[in-house]
């Protein structure tokens, strides 16, 4: 079976993912708070330190298009936009930022190319032949 390519779309998605989910282990294992956006400064360092790897781990699998991990990530930026919302709700416009790169990743997620490459059907592998 051919490997389908992966549309540059999801390349750069998980490449800003990569480098975010780094950031956020090597602050969090460093001692100091990264702005990671609301929800990974919701967290204690530990925690942060956790997000970061499941970040890191989703961009490992959404680069494999498995299916799972474009609905955590689109779960992971809607609950990141309702927080960044809060913020800005709460702290006035200096809080914006945290609510713009949900919005980015969103439309990203949803480009027609970017759901065609993970939900189009794929091959059923072949059965074993019995004797």
């Amino acid at each position: 079976m051919p490997k389908r390519p992966t549309p540059p779309i999801v390349t750069a998605m998980c490449i800003l993912l990569y480098l975010g989910g780094g950031l956020t282990v090597f602050y969090s294992l460093a001692g100091s708070r990264v702005h990671g956006g609301p929800l990974a400064n919701a967290l204690p360092l530990f925690g942060q330190t956790l997000y970061g790897v499941f970040i890191l781990v989703l961009a490992f699998c959404l680069q494999r298009a498995h299916r799972w991990a474009w609905w955590s990530v689109l779960v992971a930026n809607i609950l990141s936009l309702m927080l960044g919302a809060l913020s800005v709700g709460l702290g006035g416009l200096d809080n914006v930022g945290s609510a713009v790169i949900p919005v980015i990743y969103l439309i990203l997620l949803t480009r027609p190319a970017v759901r065609g490459w993970f939900f189009e059907p794929r091959p059923s592998p072949p059965l074993p032949e019995t004797l």
